[in-house]
C-alpha cells in the first residue's frame, strides 16, 4: 500500500465549545480571521460560543436548565446550516450538542467560495503533510520503541506494528 493510498482528505469541520477562541475546529480550532467566513456568520458563532458559557452551571456541568440547552442545540444546528452553505457539499458540518453529535452538509455549492478556499487549502495541506509523514515512515522502515536498563542494555518493549494511517 502506498502513502497515497493509506492518506484520505478531511472533510468534516467540527462546530463546538471548548475553551478556545474558535468553535470552528478543523485539526484544532481555527482563528475566525482565518477562515474567510462572512462577518455575520462568525459574529453568530462568537455570540453562540459566549451564550453556552452563559448556560452552563459549573457545579452539575450542564446546562443551568433544559430551555437553555435546547436554545443552544437548535442555534447550533441553525448555524450549522449557515457554514454547511457558506463552505458547499465538500464539508460535512458536525456539531456536538452534550447528548450526541448530529451533522450536516450543504447539496448546493458554496455561497461563500473564498471560505471554501481556505478549508480546502487546510484539508490540501494535511494530506501532503500526511503523506510526507508516510514517505518518511516507508523509507526509515519499521521503528521499534527501546529503553534502557540500569545496566546500560537494551530492550525491546513494544515490536513494530505496520498499520496503515
Amino acid at each position: 500500500m502506498t502513502s497515497d493510498q493509506r492518506v484520505q482528505r478531511r472533510t468534516t469541520i467540527r462546530l463546538f465549545s471548548d475553551y478556545a477562541p474558535s468553535v470552528v475546529w478543523f485539526m484544532g480550532p481555527v482563528a475566525y480571521e482565518k477562515t474567510r467566513l462572512s462577518d455575520e456568520l462568525v459574529t453568530a458563532l462568537q455570540e453562540w460560543d459566549s451564550s453556552f458559557y452563559a448556560s452552563l452551571d459549573l457545579q452539575t456541568r450542564g446546562f443551568k436548565s433544559e430551555a437553555l440547552a435546547g436554545a443552544h442545540v437548535a442555534e447550533g444546528e441553525r448555524l450549522a446550516r449557515l457554514l454547511a452553505r457558506e463552505v458547499g457539499p465538500g464539508f460535512e458540518i458536525e456539531y456536538d450538542v452534550f447528548r450526541g453529535k448530529v451533522s450536516t452538509r450543504s447539496q448546493v455549492p458554496a455561497e461563500n467560495p473564498e471560505a471554501e478556499a481556505f478549508f480546502n487549502e487546510l484539508a490540501d495541506a494535511e494530506v501532503a503533510q500526511l503523506k510526507r509523514l508516510a514517505e518518511l515512515r516507508e523509507e526509515s522502515g519499521p521503528v521499534r520503541l527501546m529503553r534502557t536498563s540500569e545496566d546500560g542494555s537494551l530492550h525491546e518493549i513494544i515490536p513494530s506494528v505496520d498499520e496503515p494511517f
